[in-house]
């Protein structure tokens, strides 16, 4: 039986966060969305100001300790060399200022084992941030996406639908939902085996992928069931693509000699509906609506405003 996916609860009607807090979230997501090159520029500029600063307190701060704060903001937010030049940076401009403010008493070869230390140290440290950083990116990943065929995954489809409907309605565009379900898949596993069955899936999920955009929402929603959400396309466009991805995908089928064919269920939205449950049901509804009418086929439907709650609307259907 096919599962749906588990609503996930709105975590802000639970805990308000502070306007402090709202303030330093969005500093800092604007700071990691900047190129690569900027962010080396900050970090460079940061180590000079540090650099500059511990050179005017003479030897009465020691503030060697906040050279690490670029090193790490960059090891975590671009890669490791960037990050070993940051830390080489830091090294060389905190090595210069002890040895023009130390006393000449104290050997330069104190120095330069001094700076060798705190090196090695930076070296450690970009290392492990660079891994912790994989490790957060392998794990969102699989907490995202399907294993199978590297698609969004139920779960995260729902969020992701749930932030475009939002975006539609706040900006009156119009969005297009898509289930779509390979016909008598159960005869094609007992037929082929279950190994040519995930070969299948995942060509599938790959002619999927290139036929949409790239901020096209496209997902593996179980089983043999996937779900696609068009942002801001509108019917006919929604339509033609639709023509043009069931072509594509019939067409993948003829090099392995597989006689597979789709059952695909579509709903345009002109307005947005309440919530993303009801959005995602109506398209889940026609994509059985065609199954139930004989499979292999395209039901596609216009809702106008006054029509959310599935009264009248445009239905084209393609056999």
């Amino acid at each position: 039986m096919r599962q749906r996916p588990t609503p996930v609860p709105d975590s802000a009607r639970h805990s308000e966060p502070s306007p402090l807090g709202w303030f330093g979230r969005g500093l800092f997501a604007r700071i990691a969305r900047q190129p690569k090159s900027v962010q080396i520029a900050e970090g460079l500029a940061l180590i000079v100001l540090i650099g500059l600063t511990d050179y005017w307190t003479h030897w009465g701060l020691d503030l060697s300790p906040l050279y690490m704060i670029p090193v790490l903001w960059i090891s975590y937010h671009t890669d490791k060399n960037t990050g070993l030049l940051l830390a080489l940076s830091s090294v060389v401009m905190c090595c210069a200022i002890t040895t023009t403010m130390a006393p000449p008493s104290i050997p330069l070869t104190f120095h330069y084992f001094n700076s060798l230390i705190k090196f090695i140290l930076f070296l450690v440290i970009v290392y492990l941030f660079s891994y912790l950083r994989g490790t957060l990116e392998l794990v969102q990943r699989l907490a995202n996406t399907d294993a199978l065929t590297g698609l969004l995954n139920p779960r995260h489809f729902r969020q992701r639908a749930e932030a475009e409907r939002q975006r539609a309605e706040r900006y009156r565009r119009c969005l297009t939902v898509v289930y779509l379900d390979l016909d008598y898949f159960k005869d094609f596993n007992d037929r082929w085996g279950h190994r040519t069955g995930d070969t299948l899936l995942r060509t599938v999920a790959e002619v999927l992928r290139q036929g949409t955009r790239s901020h096209d929402l496209v997902a593996r929603l179980g089983g043999d069931e996937f779900g696609l959400l068009l942002a801001e396309t509108d019917y006919d466009s929604a339509h033609g693509c639709l023509d043009r991805l069931r072509d594509q995908l019939l067409e993948a089928m003829t090099p392995h000699g597989w006689q597979m064919t789709f059952s695909i269920g579509a709903v345009t939205y002109l307005e947005m509906p309440p919530d993303v449950d009801g959005m995602l049901e109506q398209a889940d509804q026609f994509m059985y609506q065609v199954k139930r009418n004989g499979k292999d086929r395209l039901e596609h439907q216009l809702l106008e405003p006054a029509e959310l709650a599935l009264t009248g609307g445009s239905l084209l259907i393609r056999s």
